[in-house]
């Protein structure tokens, strides 16, 4: 009975995983989005700053490179 619990946490945290893997990964492609938005200057940084820092992220802008950034 014990081993059908430990399996169901188990299962409960990789699923909790890939959840959060599949958060990063579309939070990733939308910031990738808005900043093609912003290089093609139909929105600003600004606007992507607030959009961050509504879901709890910051960019650090003092080692930010646009181009990198598009190409990862």
């Amino acid at each position: 009975m014990h081993s059908g619990i430990k399996s169901k946490v188990l299962m409960e945290r990789i699923s909790v995983k890939k959840w959060e893997i599949q958060i990063e990964q579309k939070l990733f492609y939308s910031l990738r989005a808005m900043l093609d938005g912003v290089e093609a200057g139909e929105i600003t940084m600004g606007y992507v700053d607030k959009w961050l820092a509504h879901r709890g992220y910051r960019l650090n802008w003092e080692n930010y490179d646009l181009e990198k950034v598009l190409t990862h």
